[in-house]
């Protein structure tokens, strides 16, 4: 039900730089009704402690949960291994109208290091290895 509700709205808007709001109305104008809204309901930071974009980080947080099974390293969670990751992170970015992973660091936390570093032993390895295996510069000796 939720996931059809955000196709339909994201047929709405043909354009990333668009916004899913009043188009009658100038972005500061749909944000400002927006906190109207809120506030109607109690929605604050005074009256719950919350604001908008916390419960966007809320939510966030708890679709990361859902997608890789572990919970969002901003809450303490343990990434699983970097594909998971990847998707999980991924999959909140489009939800939240993002098109690039990176940006969902700010709701969920940085990556894991292990997975960026993991390629990295690797290569230096490789580089190595290259180095051992290379012929012996003339007037070395082999001390094998």
């Amino acid at each position: 039900m939720k996931r059809a509700a955000l196709e339909a709205a994201k047929a709405l808007v043909s354009t990333e730089s668009q916004y899913l709001a009043d188009p009658a109305r100038s972005l500061k104008q749909n944000l400002y009704r927006l906190r109207n809204v809120l506030q109607k309901f109690g929605v604050t930071r005074r009256e719950l402690g919350i604001t908008a974009h916390g419960l966007r980080h809320e939510y966030a947080a708890d679709r990361y949960e859902t997608f890789s099974g572990a919970a969002a390293p901003v809450r303490g969670g343990v990434a699983p291994d970097a594909e998971t990751d990847d998707r999980a992170r991924l999959q909140v970015a489009e939800e939240l109208g993002h098109s690039r992973i990176e940006v969902v660091a700010a709701y969920l936390g940085g990556r894991d290091k292990r997975h960026a570093r993991s390629a990295a032993p690797a290569q230096a390895e490789d580089q190595q290895r290259s180095v051992d295996d290379a012929d012996p510069v003339e007037g070395e000796a082999d001390v094998d």
